[in-house]
């Protein structure tokens, strides 16, 4: 799962999800592998603390890895 990350400069900037944090990879390869999920769905998934997984989320999302599409009641968790 290699990505490429289109900066707003366009800039492309290469990518390696190996390279992350254990837990950021975990949650980044759930998301990956089912886009659209909530995060009740990936604290199950992962069976980690609630905490742990909205710090990793935060993570991915400053790194812009990840994104939030849809809204409140309906929206999830997407790979950039």
């Amino acid at each position: 799962m290699n990505g490429t990350i289109q900066t707003s400069t366009n800039i492309e900037v290469s990518f390696d999800p190996k390279k992350l944090p254990k837990i950021q990879k975990m949650v980044y390869e759930v998301i990956a592998r089912n886009p659209g999920l909530r995060l009740p769905a990936i604290r199950n998934i992962c069976g980690l603390k609630d905490s742990t997984v909205d710090n990793a989320i935060k993570a991915l999302r400053k790194k812009a890895l990840i994104k939030y599409a849809g809204t409140k009641k309906e929206g999830g968790y997407y790979i950039c």
